[in-house]
């Protein structure tokens, strides 16, 4: 297994590549989005690796780093898989949602939570819907869940 793991000085994000037999690779995105991050290394870890799947294990962070990395995944016509087994958070949502194609395993959630505090899922989401518009996404794929953890769940 390669590790491509960025400088914790100025990063929260790590990469992993793991590989697959008979497949691709697929990256692993771990940690925090953060200002610090950067998302040049993960196009060159594609480029490198010829993976075309990202998963995530995050608690969110930084919206718009968030976005940042979900564009790019997006530009490079990645798909994502979010596991029931990781952790898929808050602004990781919106990283996750950008994907050409993306894929749950049954049960699996993106859950989100407050921005700074005194934001709302509810400011969460419409940041996402906004990004939406942006990326052209099919509509039915999302909804938002009114349950007591403000979860957004994508339909399988």
């Amino acid at each position: 297994m390669s590790l491509a793991f960025l400088d914790a000085a100025r990063a929260d994000i790590t990469l992993r590549t793991v590989p697959m037999d008979g497949s691709p690779p697929v990256i692993v995105l771990k940690g925090e989005f953060t200002q610090r991050d950067d998302p040049n290394p993960l196009a060159k870890e594609i480029a490198t690796s010829g993976a075309r799947t990202v998963t995530f294990d995050s608690n969110g962070g930084n919206v718009a780093k968030a976005m940042e990395y979900g564009r790019l995944i997006r530009s490079l016509g990645l798909s994502t898989l979010r596991l029931r087994a990781a952790q898929c958070a808050s602004a990781c949502t919106l990283a996750f949602s950008r994907a050409t194609i993306c894929v749950t395993s049954p049960r699996a959630r993106c859950r989100t939570t407050s921005l700074n505090g005194r934001d709302s899922a509810w400011a969460v989401y419409q940041t996402f819907r906004r990004e939406r518009r942006l990326m052209d996404a099919d509509r039915t794929r999302f909804r938002l869940s009114n349950d007591a953890a403000d979860n957004l769940r994508v339909k399988r």
